[in-house]
């Protein structure tokens, strides 16, 4: 008889597979085969079917403790429970924000060095969260003092919970 296995517990079983394939001389799906067969099921993917079937019906109950456990939430759901900032760019706007990125680095970098992923989030987050930016003209700028000026503006003045921009900083190329 199968054990029921609930969609939380899967990563401990994981983990106990891991340890069993580094303890014998077995491949990790081998390990795996082996802790689902030691709860009743053929192989881990039998388990993980089983697993999968009673998550929904869990959550729809909603009666048990750990019913959030067994639900699967997406990126952004998580971004908005924890109140995180969304970075929620188009590819296409990434693009364009990593071009300004690297353009502000290239301007500034003699100066001090720039952390360019925190920069990129940074912008991300402006953009996305409050302070839509005119990416393409930021991306042509004619002048390189605009360019940092919107750059080091946003770094400096953005709450990085919200993604807003405090200190009634305005990019110059703030979208309308």
């Amino acid at each position: 008889m199968a054990q029921q296995v609930s969609f939380s517990q899967l990563a401990q079983l994981r983990r106990n597979a891991k340890r069993l394939a580094r303890g014998e001389t077995l491949t990790h799906s081998q390990a795996l085969d082996q802790v689902a067969q030691s709860r009743g099921y053929g192989n881990w993917s039998q388990l993980m079917r089983h697993a999968e079937q009673e998550a929904p019906a869990s959550a729809e109950a909603g009666a048990s403790p750990d019913a959030l456990a067994t639900r699967r939430f997406s990126p952004l759901e998580i971004q908005q429970m924890l109140g995180m900032p969304k970075l929620v760019a188009t590819r296409d706007e990434r693009k364009l924000i990593q071009i300004i990125v690297l353009r502000y680095a290239e301007l500034v970098g003699s100066e001090r060095s720039v952390d360019v992923l925190s920069t990129l989030m940074d912008l991300e987050a402006c953009h996305c969260n409050g302070c839509p930016l005119d990416l393409v003209a930021l991306a042509e700028a004619l002048r390189d003092e605009d360019v940092i000026h919107d750059v080091a503006g946003i770094t400096r003045h953005l709450n990085r919970d919200t993604g807003k921009l405090e200190g009634f900083f305005r990019p110059r190329y703030a979208a309308a």
